[in-house]
């Protein structure tokens, strides 16, 4: 490990508890201990600005790298949990449309049946033969347009649930292209923020 980043471990772990104790300050105050709280904070911005002011160039640098290449890492696995609770809430809608249209294909189903009964007990009542002639023409034709109607709803159905089943993978896809963003705005950050502070550390140790 360089010498840099060594020395600048208990530095860092003091700027550390610094910044725990302002934030423990800040909440302290905003939950009504004003005087207590301003003071806390305020210690711990001291002491947090005390460690900083011991860092020198190369290893202030190399905090601030730690502290992006998180801050690349946290972002990226933050969108990808976010897409995939978008992904999983579109499945759980396309379940919904395919439901909603087997439901509604089946109301339709029954009341196309109690139709074509109606329809028959009707032509049975005015003595009309049911299986011949144009008595068993309308009943052909209302039976077409009752699976015309069938299909019309089925075809509903499955694009309603077609088009939640693509939004869902667009979005697992959108979550693995933020995790891998992520780690590859993590690592260019790392390898550029390390090259910084060793070059920094190099032209501070340069002789003369």
């Amino acid at each position: 490990m360089c010498p840099p980043l060594l020395a600048a471990i208990p530095l860092l772990a003091a700027g550390a508890g610094g910044a725990g104790a302002a934030a423990a300050g800040a909440g302290a105050a905003a939950a009504g201990a004003s005087v207590a709280g301003a003071a806390a904070a305020g210690a711990g911005a001291a002491a947090a600005g005390t460690a900083a002011a011991g860092l020198t160039a190369s290893q202030l640098l190399l905090a601030s790298t730690a502290v992006s290449t998180v801050g690349a890492i946290t972002a990226g696995v933050g969108q990808y949990q976010q897409a995939q609770a978008a992904s999983e809430a579109a499945a759980a809608q396309a379940k919904d449309a395919l439901a909603r249209g087997d439901q509604a294909a089946s109301d339709l189903a029954k009341q196309q049946a109690s139709f074509r009964g109606q329809q028959r007990a009707a032509l049975a009542a005015n003595g009309v033969e049911l299986d011949y002639g144009a008595a068993a023409q309308i009943q052909q034709d209302t039976l077409l347009t009752q699976r015309e109607d069938q299909r019309r709803v089925r075809d509903n159905r499955n694009r309603a649930g077609w088009g939640y089943s693509v939004e869902g993978a667009m979005q697992r896809a959108a979550g693995r292209g933020a995790l891998i963003g992520g780690a590859l705005n993590a690592g260019s950050t790392l390898l550029s923020g390390a090259s910084k502070a060793y070059t920094s550390y190099k032209s501070n140790s340069a002789p003369g």
